[in-house]
């Protein structure tokens, strides 16, 4: 049912011409107790999708939609206005585009994003400088990193990093799985000035599938004077991507976050608006 009415208001929007439409009562009343009030939100949003018509296309003075109840009763344009623009405004600009999630401990800030349209899973660790009371006080590098739990991406890939599917332990990436990818650096630990301040970023490309934060989980293995050699027997453990001058705890963690709208709804949400401001302007003048 809500698509027949977004299919219908939509097409008038594009045509932008004269057009009445009648919603089924039952639609718009609100829902019985314990029940669900989906319906009357999908209504809402098809209200909304008309409203925004009305406000878009009455520069030429045209009533583009006039909603009615079936029965007969009318609504008043400014109700579908102001309520229908609060909707889309939940409904469109609320839509998540990107996740952004951060975790700060230990005078670090982590902070995993999903970047380029969905291709791009973004790593960026900064530090204003670590202090006494940090695990990684000392630290003057960062060699290697796992990331799982992060959707159904597949094909991972890091320019200058190898990438197994062991998992991140306190010599390297060697033993265990990972449901991710376990990055070590080729050339070395990453360098910075001791005890920083430092700001990392790591842009992971995929191959396949789709990025999901939701339950990810990040670890780090910082270094003092660490060196990385790959595909080695690494000390105490079996062969794999190996690292040395571990410092500090391995953090291994969730990154908690939550998604943020993307530039482009909001610019719709304030062409709507906009063009709200004009359609009472003209309807206040007729």
């Amino acid at each position: 049912m809500l698509y027949n009415h977004l299919k219908m208001l939509s097409f008038m929007l594009v045509q932008c011409r004269t057009f009445s439409y009648t919603v089924k009562k039952p639609y718009i009343q609100a829902p019985s107790k314990g029940k669900s009030s989906l319906n009357s939100l999908y209504i809402l949003i098809a209200y909304g999708i008309g409203a925004l018509g009305q406000a878009m296309c009455s520069r030429d003075g045209q009533l583009i939609l006039r909603l009615r109840l079936e029965g007969g009763e009318y609504m008043k344009g400014k109700m579908i206005v102001l309520v229908g623009m609060m909707v889309l405004a939940l409904g469109l600009v609320g839509t998540p585009a990107s996740w952004a999630n951060s975790l700060t401990t230990n005078d670090v800030t982590f902070n995993l994003t999903i970047e380029n349209g969905g291709s791009t899973l973004r790593l960026n660790i900064v530090s204003a400088g670590l202090t006494a009371s940090s695990t990684w006080f000392g630290a003057n590098g960062f060699a290697a990193f796992e990331v799982k739990d992060i959707g159904t991406a597949t094909g991972l890939s890091l320019t200058g990093w190898s990438n197994t599917d062991n998992a991140l332990s306190d010599n390297g990436c060697a033993n265990g799985n990972t449901s991710g990818g376990c990055f070590v650096r080729i050339a070395g630990p990453v360098s910075f000035p001791t005890n920083g301040p430092f700001n990392l970023t790591f842009n992971i490309s995929k191959s396949g599938g789709t990025f999901d934060l939701t339950n990810n989980h990040l670890k780090v293995l910082f270094t003092i004077n660490g060196t990385t050699t790959i595909n080695a027997n690494c000390v105490g453990q079996s062969f794999g991507d190996c690292v040395t001058g571990k410092v500090g705890s391995l953090l291994s963690t969730n990154i908690p976050g939550t998604s943020t709208p993307e530039p482009a709804s909001l610019l719709l949400l304030g062409a709507g608006l906009a063009g709200v401001g004009i359609w009472r302007r003209k309807t206040a003048t007729v």
